[in-house]
Parts: C-alpha cells; structure tokens; sequence
C-alpha cells in the first residue's frame, strides 16, 4: 500500500510539473496577464469645477463636475440630468440618464475662469465659461 501511494504521489507531481508551461526569461516579461485600468484623467483644475453655457437672456446650461466622476446638470436653474463624466481625447463627455451623451469640446485645455465660443448640446453656438467651486 506504502508502495502504490508513493507511486501515486510521484504521478501526480509529475502530471503537474509537465502542466506547467515551459518559462523562458527572454520572453516571460514579454507577456502579460495583467488587466490595467486607466483611472479618469481629469485634472484637478477642472474637478469640482460647473462648465456653464449661456445663450441670450434666457438660455443657461450647468454641467458640475464632480471628482468622484459624477455630475449634474440644471437648464435655467432646473435640475435637468445627472450621469458620470468620462474623459474622450481633449473632450470631457457626460453621459447622462436623461438627455444622452455629450462631449465638452477641448474641456481639458481650459481652467477655472476661461471663457470661448463653444458647439453646445444642442448643435448650436454657446458662450461657454469653466467656474472654479461648487
């Protein structure tokens, strides 16, 4: 019985010696199975800033951007969306529950108290201005 458990044991060793797969140091840093997630590249300057947009006298859009990667948005002062804000080349894009996606173009250039002509949500021209504070 000693004999056929120790042959067993040796077996066994065996079988998962030759599962193993052969490593070769020239190439074993060459492959990876390592899963990396790029956290949001905001910069600081921007989180917990309101991108607004202003239109003649009565069109007012806010978009806060939260550092937790949330945001809400209001239309003429009335909570109009809410989503999380992702980061999409130079463009910061939110995406809402409410009213889709959409992208602030060339956010990540600017800082708190710019201000510039922009393509708003709606396809039309906008004055936009990045307001530092909450």
């Amino acid at each position: 019985m000693k004999a056929l458990l120790g042959l067993t044991t040796a077996f066994v060793a065996a079988s998962v010696y030759a599962a193993q797969p052969a490593s070769n140091p020239s190439t074993a840093t060459d492959q990876t199975d390592d899963i990396i997630v790029e956290a949001q590249r905001l910069p600081e300057e921007l989180k917990d800033t309101t991108l607004e947009f202003v239109r003649g006298r009565d069109n007012r859009v806010t978009f806060k951007i939260r550092a937790d990667g949330t945001f809400a948005s209001a239309l003429r002062g009335l909570p109009s969306d809410f989503g999380v804000w992702r980061v999409e080349g130079d463009n910061v894009c939110f995406v809402g529950r409410m009213r889709g996606t959409f992208c602030g173009q060339a956010l990540l250039n600017r800082r708190p108290g710019d201000t510039w002509e922009a393509v708003g949500y709606d396809g039309k021209m906008w004055k936009a201005r990045l307001i530092a504070g909450d």
